[in-house]
C-alpha cells in the first residue's frame, strides 16, 4: 500500500470522517506512532508534557501507557483528556471535533492490534454504549461489536437518539483488529430567548382595607389584603374585567376587586398634599 492511501484522511461535515488508515505506514522496529487533529486546533500533551500542536504527527514514539490531554487554542472551549496504549508498529489516530461542553465534543480513537488469523476483525465501541451501529448502510446491531471485515474502505454510521447522528469511513487491515471507539456528540438544545420584562397595567392605589384573593372568586382563598392608600402593580385583569391581578410587596401575588383600587398618578397625588 502506497504512503498517500496510507495517510489519506479527511473530515466530514460533521468534522470527523477518516479513510484508508493502515499500519504499515509505521516505522520498523519497536516504536509506535501517534497521530492527533482537532477542531479546532490545540495544544498537544503526553503525559503532561508539550510534544506540538495539532494537526500532529509523531512517528518515534515508545510503545506504552500514556495520558493525553488536548488544550483547545480556543481557552472559552473544555479540554479533551483521555488515556491509551502505544502499539509497536502502530499507528493510534485520535480526532477530536471541541464544543462548549464535554457532552456535545466528539471524539474518535482508531488503534490496531495483531491477530494470529489472517483475518481483517473490527471492534467497534460507542460512548453512551448501545448506539445503533450500520456498515455501508446496513444495520448490524448496537455497540459493543466485533465482526470480521473484507479488506477494502467501509463507511460506519452511528446513530441513537438524542446524539448527532456520525460516519467514520475505515479500511480494515488483513492479520489485524482495527479498533474504533467513539464519543458521540448529544444534541445541544437551543437555549430559549430571555423572557421580556413583564408588561403591566401599570401602579393601582387602594381605596381601602382590600382582601387579596388566590383566584378572581369570592369563592377563593384569601391570602392576604392590601392597606388603605397601598400601592400595587397590576398585572392584568379577568375576562369580565371585575377583576385585577396584583403583585405587593413583590412577596404575594393574587386577585382583588377592581372597583376598590384607583390608578395611581404621582403627579395628582403630589398636587393633592
Amino acid at each position: 500500500m502506497n504512503k498517500k492511501l496510507q495517510k489519506r484522511i479527511v473530515c466530514s461535515l460533521l468534522g470527523l470522517v477518516i479513510i484508508g488508515i493502515s499500519i504499515r505506514l509505521i516505522t520498523m522496529g519497536s516504536k509506535a506512532a501517534l497521530q492527533v487533529l482537532t477542531e479546532p486546533k490545540g495544544a498537544v500533551y503526553i503525559d503532561g508534557e508539550h510534544v506540538g500542536d495539532t494537526p500532529l504527527l509523531l512517528e518515534e514514539l515508545s510503545a506504552r501507557e500514556v495520558e493525553i490531554v488536548i488544550k483547545p487554542n480556543d481557552s472559552t472551549l473544555p479540554p479533551f483528556q483521555t488515556r491509551l496504549s502505544l502499539t509497536p508498529q502502530v499507528k493510534t489516530i485520535v480526532r477530536h471535533n471541541f464544543s462548549n461542553s464535554v457532552a456535545s465534543s466528539l471524539t474518535e480513537i482508531i488503534s490496531f492490534e495483531k491477530e494470529a488469523k489472517n483475518k481483517a476483525w473490527v471492534t467497534i465501541v460507542t460512548k453512551p454504549a448501545q448506539a445503533v451501529i450500520s456498515v455501508d448502510t446496513q444495520t448490524l446491531a448496537s455497540a459493543p461489536i466485533r465482526r470480521e471485515m473484507s479488506p477494502v474502505v467501509h463507511t460506519i454510521g452511528f446513530s441513537l437518539p438524542e446524539y448527532v447522528p456520525h460516519e467514520v469511513t475505515i479500511q480494515p487491515i488483513l492479520g489485524y483488529n482495527l479498533t474504533l471507539y467513539v464519543e458521540l456528540a448529544r444534541q445541544q438544545t437551543p437555549q430559549a430567548p430571555a423572557p421580556s420584562p413583564t408588561e403591566t397595567l401599570g401602579e393601582y392605589k387602594s381605596k381601602a382595607v382590600v382582601a387579596v384573593y388566590r383566584e378572581p372568586s369570592f369563592g377563593s382563598y384569601t391570602i392576604g389584603q392590601i392597606k388603605p392608600n397601598q400601592i400595587v402593580q397590576v398585572l392584568t385583569e379577568n375576562e369580565n374585567h371585575e377583576w385585577l391581578k396584583i403583585v405587593v410587596d413583590t412577596s404575594i401575588t393574587g386577585w382583588v376587586r377592581k372597583n376598590l383600587l384607583e390608578r395611581y398618578s404621582p403627579v395628582v397625588d403630589e398636587e393633592n398634599n
